[in-house]
C-alpha cells in the first residue's frame, strides 16, 4: 500500500468516526448486551472510544471488559446500528470503544444536519386564556422535523403528542411551523413538522442545504 493510498484510508477512517461518534456527544443512548441493558448519556469522545454517563450505577457495577454491546441511535444520514465493546466502567462512567463500522439500518427521508438555531414552542390549549412559551435551541434540524433542547420551561414542556407551533430563528429569517411532539427527551423533544409554509421550507431548506456541504 502507498502511502497515499494509506493517507486516503486514515483520512476515511476518521470521517467514519467523526461522522459516527461526534454527533453523539449529549445524546441519551440505550446499549445491549443479551438481557442487560445499559442506558446512560455520551459526555465524551476520543478517537473510536466514548465515555457514557449510566443512568444505573448498579448496573454499571456487573459490567466486564470485552463485552461487546449493540446500540441503534438516530444520525442526519439515517437510523444507525453500531457495536461497541466494554473497555472498562467506574463508578458511574462506562468507556466503550466502537468495533468496526457502524451500518445505516434506514436512511432518512429528510437530511439532518445539527446546528443550534433559537426555537420557541408555542402551546395552546382550549381552555387556555393564553398561549404558554417554551424556549431553546435547536440539537439537530431537517425539514421533517427537530430535536430542541430547552432552556426555559417556566411555561409547562409540551406534551408526547402534544400539537404545538415551533418558531425558528433561521440566520436569514424566522420562520414558523405546526408540529406534533413526538417523543420527550430529557431537558427537550422531538418534534415532526406536519405544517409548513412553502416559503419558510424553502428557507429551511436552503439553511440544511449549506449545512450539508
Amino acid at each position: 500500500m502507498t502511502s497515499r493510498q494509506r493517507s486516503a484510508l486514515a483520512s476515511a477512517d476518521v470521517w467514519n468516526l467523526d461522522r459516527s461518534l461526534s454527533p453523539l456527544i449529549g445524546q441519551h443512548l440505550s446499549l445491549a448486551f443479551f438481557d442487560l441493558g445499559l442506558n446512560g448519556t455520551v459526555r465524551s469522545r476520543c478517537g473510536d472510544l466514548i465515555e457514557l454517563h449510566v443512568d444505573s450505577r448498579a448496573t454499571c457495577l456487573v459490567l466486564k471488559a470485552g463485552w461487546h454491546m449493540t446500540c441503534t441511535y438516530p444520525l442526519a444520514q439515517g437510523v444507525i446500528d453500531a457495536k461497541f465493546v466494554v473497555v472498562g466502567a467506574r463508578d458511574n462512567v462506562v468507556r466503550l470503544r466502537l468495533l468496526g463500522v457502524p451500518h445505516v439500518q434506514q436512511r432518512r427521508r429528510h437530511p439532518r444536519i445539527t446546528t443550534f438555531v433559537r426555537a420557541l414552542v408555542i402551546r395552546q390549549k382550549p381552555h387556555w386564556a393564553h398561549p404558554a412559551h417554551v424556549s431553546g435551541t435547536t440539537v439537530n434540524l431537517s425539514l421533517g422535523g427537530a430535536r430542541l433542547r430547552f432552556h426555559d420551561v417556566a411555561g409547562g414542556a409540551p406534551d408526547e403528542r402534544e400539537e404545538v407551533a415551533v418558531e425558528l430563528a433561521l440566520p436569514t429569517a424566522r420562520i414558523r411551523a405546526v408540529a406534533t411532539v413526538l417523543q420527550t427527551v430529557g431537558d427537550g423533544a422531538r418534534v415532526r413538522f406536519v405544517e409548513l409554509d412553502t416559503g419558510d421550507a424553502s428557507l429551511l431548506a436552503d439553511v440544511i442545504d449549506a449545512g450539508l456541504r
